[in-house]
Order: C-alpha cells, then sequence, then structure tokens
C-alpha cells in the first residue's frame, strides 16, 4: 500500500463544482489509478445514471423503483415526484406540531 500521492506534474489533482472542491493531492492514488476509475465511470455510464436518478427514472431495479435521493431534497415543483414528496412533508409537519 506503499503508492505515491497523486502529485504528477500534469495531473488532474483537484476538481470543483457547485461551490465544493474535490482534492486528491493527498490520496494514495497513482495516475494510473485514477486514469481507471475516469475509464470504468465512462464504460458504465455514470454520468447517464446519474442524470436517469435525478429525473425520477427506474433506478433501483432491486425494488424497481426510482431511487429519491435527490427528490426528497429538492423544493422545486419541477422535481420528479415534488406533490408526494410535499405531501409527506406537510404530514411530517403537522405531526410534529
Amino acid at each position: 500500500m506503499n503508492k505515491p500521492f497523486l502529485k504528477e506534474t500534469g495531473t488532474r489533482t483537484s476538481v470543483s463544482a457547485c461551490g465544493i472542491t474535490l482534492d486528491l493531492t493527498s490520496q494514495r492514488l497513482t495516475q494510473t489509478d485514477f486514469d481507471d476509475f475516469i475509464h470504468y465511470a465512462e464504460e458504465i455510464d455514470l454520468q447517464g445514471s446519474f442524470r436517469r436518478m435525478c429525473a425520477g427514472e427506474v433506478v433501483n431495479l432491486s425494488e424497481n423503483r426510482a431511487a429519491l435521493h435527490t427528490s426528497l431534497r429538492a423544493f422545486d415543483a419541477s422535481a420528479p415526484f415534488y406533490e408526494e414528496v410535499n405531501a409527506e412533508r406537510e404530514r411530517m409537519l403537522a405531526f410534529a406540531d
């Protein structure tokens, strides 16, 4: 487990989005490890899977239903399952009162 840190010149060691930065410089990854991870993510269409999950498509194949992670955190009326989620929020608030 004595892999070098990902500090090779010219590598992509950090990525930022939505005000969050993922800095990999202190991780025990080689450039090959990082490249393999990116290649695998592309191979399994990780980006497409994430988009499908956010769109409310069936992605939980074992239960044949949508994963509601993003819908449960959304307060936008255009979000998938907004009406159902909002109704549950209202029930929860009524119970808490």
